[in-house]
């Protein structure tokens, strides 16, 4: 039996005893709940809160002005991560009326609820997104705590600078840590007023002069696109210092980079800050959700901004564009692993393509079934014409294309167990990956450079392998499978912002119109 295990019986056995013996702690602790409101803020979470004092013996913890200050600090500095002090009862404790043992119970509920959503995430994502499988992040106020959540908790106690023991607990991947002080600087430019807009007006392009160029400029300077040491001796006219900026710029949003100062380069660039702080919170939440406890090595594929990663540690060792589904074929969010890659794969027609793409084409024109090269199969497995079949109604027949380079799997496609019926595969429509909005598939996730990817999995799996050996596979037209000893981790996420390896901060439209939802729970009060 694991300790844990062994352990739980007792934690609940002291978490429900009333009362509790406290030395110098109000009999309060000993029926501590929810309903509890100490100097007006809930007790949020009195299961932990009791449990903590039963493993300190019940004494109190916050006596000490020192550490007491230094757990506000933690608090104040909770804003720093994009969460709100306001949740972990700053004003409340800066303005204390009542004992010491009620503002002692107060800071410990304080100090479990931030250390909880800095290392997990504030936000619970399964409380209303049904497809959410990523299981339940971090502690659940009103459940019981787990013995690893309590000696997370002492820890932070026995600590001798417990602000910096708070902030021991946030993840320290670049990816969260450079998003992080990305929202210093957002914050830094909000309280210094922002930026103006831009105002609206016709395309402006290389070489013109226009009297809106100006406020283009100053605009991008805000943001640092825009060097203050650039040279601009007219400042009404589109020099080349600005269209470089304005290229990095529309990078940086994903735009075609094109130079020209459009409507949809407007629209981002009046974008106000205080939004593009919200982007920063909501993906910091995102970031300490997801990113607690990862493996070493893992695939990730980011929804919203169309890329595909091989993280080996904090290093981003490969990357790539993907296309994802469409916005009412979503690409899910999930974790799985990669147990298996299939050569020359065969595609058998999802029901949902064949229901709203393939039948009402095929019941225009039959040929159509043959065109796109797919066979008809019925329950007993012989081919028929697409000319006998009733497109109209339930269709009992298989729809399948060999595998070749038409497939619309491509030359190869990467398995992972999911209920989704979701894989990352080739494409033959590699033209489409130019394409800046690359929400075009029916939910599963096309590769642009799926061999990069075939060679980086079966190369650390066996080093033997080598890019000649899965080209002999493809050239053989034989659909081949072959398994990875070692499966690899793989992540479907969803960040709408992020810097990337240029240390540019990256912002992305919100495909999915997931932001709102995440935004609200994670504004949302306490308790």
């Amino acid at each position: 039996m694991s300790i844990r295990l062994s352990l739980m019986p007792v934690i609940a056995a002291l978490l429900l005893a009333s009362p509790i013996a406290a030395q110098g702690l109000d009999p309060q602790l000993a029926t501590l709940s929810t309903a509890t409101r100490i100097n007006g803020a809930p007790i949020v979470d009195p299961l932990f809160v009791r449990a903590v004092y039963a493993a300190n013996g019940g004494k109190l913890l916050w006596t000490d002005p020192a550490r007491f200050a230094s757990l506000q600090k933690a608090i104040a500095d909770s804003a720093k991560d994009g969460l709100t002090p306001a949740d972990y009862h700053a004003a409340a404790l800066a303005n204390f009326k009542g004992s010491v043992g009620e503002r002692d119970l107060l800071a410990t509920d304080a100090m479990v609820l931030l250390a909880d959503h800095l290392r997990h995430g504030k936000v619970h994502p399964e409380t209303y997104d049904p497809q959410w499988n990523f299981g339940q992040n971090g502690h659940k106020p009103g459940t019981p705590p787990t013995q690893a959540e309590i000696d997370r908790a002492m820890v932070i106690i026995n600590a001798p600078d417990v602000a910096a023991a708070v902030a021991a607990v946030a993840p320290t991947h670049p990816v969260y840590t450079q998003v992080r002080a990305e929202l210093a600087r957002y914050q830094a430019l909000a309280a210094r007023g922002g930026w103006s807009d831009v105002p609206a007006g016709p395309t402006i392009k290389f070489g013109e002069t226009s009297p809106r160029v100006a406020a283009v400029a100053t605009r991008l300077s805000a943001t640092g696109d825009l060097p203050a040491t650039a040279v601009r001796p007219d400042p009404a006219r589109y020099d080349e210092p600005l269209k470089v900026a304005v290229m990095r710029f529309q990078t940086r949003m994903g735009l075609t980079a094109d130079g020209a100062i459009g409507a949809g380069t407007v629209t981002a660039l009046n974008t106000p800050v205080a939004t593009r702080i919200e982007q920063l919170r909501i993906n910091l939440d995102r970031a300490r959700v997801l990113m607690a406890d990862l493996p070493k090595r893992f695939v990730i594929v980011n929804i919203a901004g169309f890329q595909i990663y091989v993280l080996d540690g904090e290093t981003v060792v490969w990357r790539s564009r993907v296309i994802v589904g469409k916005p009412f074929r979503q690409t899910p969010v999930f974790k799985s692993a990669i147990n298996h890659l299939v050569f020359n794969p065969t595609w058998t027609v999802p029901p949902t393509i064949l229901k709203h793409d393939i039948a009402p084409a095929a019941r225009k024109n039959p040929a159509y079934v043959t065109k796109k090269g797919l066979k008809v199969i019925n329950s007993s497995g012989q081919v028929v014409s697409p000319y006998s079949v009733n497109w109209s109604g339930s269709i009992p027949y298989t729809l399948r294309q060999d595998g070749g380079p038409d497939n619309a799997l491509g030359r190869v496609k990467f398995m992972f167990p999911n209920p989704y019926s979701v894989y990352l595969h080739d494409t033959p429509s590699k033209t489409l990956f130019d394409t800046p909005m690359r929400t075009l598939s029916s939910g599963c996730v096309r590769v642009q450079n799926p061999f990069e990817l075939v060679q980086i999995l079966l190369g650390a799996d066996d080093p033997t392998w080598t890019p000649a050996k899965s080209q002999a596979i493809v050239d053989s037209l034989k659909t081949t499978t072959v398994n990875l000893k070692t499966p690899v981790p793989v992540l479907l996420a969803y960040w709408t912002a992020w810097v990337d390896n240029n240390g540019l901060m990256n912002f992305r439209h919100d495909v999915y119109d997931r932001d709102a939802l995440w935004l609200k729970a994670l504004d949302a009060p306490v308790g």
